[in-house]
């Protein structure tokens, strides 16, 4: 059972293409009742000097040892997905 906070290895596809990647993902609502989740993606990319747009939502993971990932990482809060809880992959940390 996922709870909030936990990381996974999950398949994640594109928006604009039919291919998928397995990345971490990090759980951030699990609604009673519901067989969906709400995740969110994890990048190891940090966010660039002069920053992007999409830069300002990179929440950097401090404990990321902790969590079981194998670089400094960041939660990319603006990129949440709702998966059917089945469709979780390999839990991290």
């Amino acid at each position: 059972m996922a709870n909030i906070g936990d990381i996974y290895w999950t398949e994640i596809y594109y928006e604009d293409k039919i291919e998928s990647k397995v990345r971490p993902v990090l759980v951030v609502n699990d609604e009673v009742g519901s067989s969906l989740l709400t995740i969110a993606e994890i990048t190891s990319s940090p966010p660039n000097i002069s920053p992007t747009y999409f830069d300002q939502y990179k929440e950097p993971i401090y404990k990321w040892k902790d969590a079981g990932l194998s670089r400094l990482s960041f939660v990319k809060t603006h990129k949440l997905h709702r998966i059917a809880k089945n469709e979780l992959g390999t839990y991290c940390g």
